[in-house]
């Protein structure tokens, strides 16, 4: 590669180290609307003879990412190179040796290169799913909102898609293959998450994920008082009940030390009940603590 300079004439060649291999590296083109460099080389595992690859720029890195085969059906058993690509970036233009080209005798079959073009359908399903990651694990998370965010060249994230689906762990996003995309799922009551997952070139089949988030935690601090002389009173027996479904289940059952705290965890939207109870005090009426209504932890 060479610097263009402001006055039309050229600066110093450079090699671009990170992409050339110890084969053959040919017929560089730079599609500018993307910042990928597409090229043929010998030198990469392939599907055998010049296969055609792309490096997206890392302005950040000043370098360039991985390189990538485009895979069938662009590349084949035999050569390809000159690949050019539209702005719009929907219709190639290479050049191959591959069975099917023009020829006078059998024995030139493949021999020479033949032009051809390609329309390229860059777009694949994504197909996403929400499960709860706590105590209910595999258990089908509904409500939950997707964003679905591109890296730009200035490394800034463009929000390209966002759903809420209220009934259904289902998500569903038409993506262009050959990005990086950055998905973050939040949901009231759970903590948020961002993951990032690349489209293959040769994605063909709706690509599938499956995202677990995480309920928030709550802890609760009990601090038991004799009533009368507000001082710190400990052995005193606190139990913690489930009461969701109107009935109470014991969950958790601890002794009070003077002046320390004792410590629940709960889960989330869901009823509690705490009672306490010791020998010479009245047992009080249990108190209801609902995490219901928390947003966060």
């Amino acid at each position: 590669m060479v610097n263009l300079r402001a006055d039309g004439s050229y600066g110093t060649p450079q090699n671009l180290t990170s992409i050339n291999t110890e084969e053959d590296d040919i017929t560089p083109f730079f599609h500018n609307s993307t910042q990928t460099l597409y090229y043929s080389t010998e030198g990469r595992k392939g599907l055998g003879g010049f296969d055609v690859f792309k490096a997206v720029k890392d302005y950040q890195k000043n370098d360039w990412l991985e390189s990538k085969n485009l895979g069938k059906p662009i590349n084949s058993s035999l050569n390809e190179a000159s690949f050019s690509l539209n702005e719009r970036g929907d219709k190639a233009y290479f050049a191959s040796n591959r069975k099917g080209s023009n020829y006078l005798e059998k024995r030139f079959e493949l021999c020479c290169e033949d032009l051809y073009t390609a329309d390229f359908d860059f777009k694949v399903d994504l197909l996403l799913q929400t499960f709860d990651s706590g105590l209910l694990m595999n258990t089908r998370l509904e409500g939950a909102t997707i964003k679905l965010f591109e890296k730009q060249i200035n490394d800034s994230l463009l929000v390209v898609d966002q759903l809420t689906n209220t009934f259904s762990n289902d998500f569903s996003f038409n993506v262009e293959r050959g990005k990086t995309y950055s998905i973050e799922t939040t949901r009231e009551q759970y903590v948020p998450k961002i993951e990032q997952i690349s489209i293959s070139m040769d994605s063909s089949d709706p690509v599938e994920k499956t995202i677990f988030l995480e309920p928030l935690e709550f802890k609760l601090e009990v601090f038991i008082y004799d009533q009368e002389h507000q001082l710190s009173i400990e052995k005193v027996k606190v139990k913690l009940s489930d009461s969701s479904d109107d009935s109470l289940v014991l969950l958790d059952e601890k002794n009070s030390k003077p002046n320390e705290a004792i410590i629940f965890s709960l889960e989330a939207n869901k009823d509690y009940s705490l009672s306490s109870s010791k020998e010479g005090y009245e047992q009080v009426v249990d108190r209801y603590i609902s995490t219901k209504h928390l947003v966060n932890s």
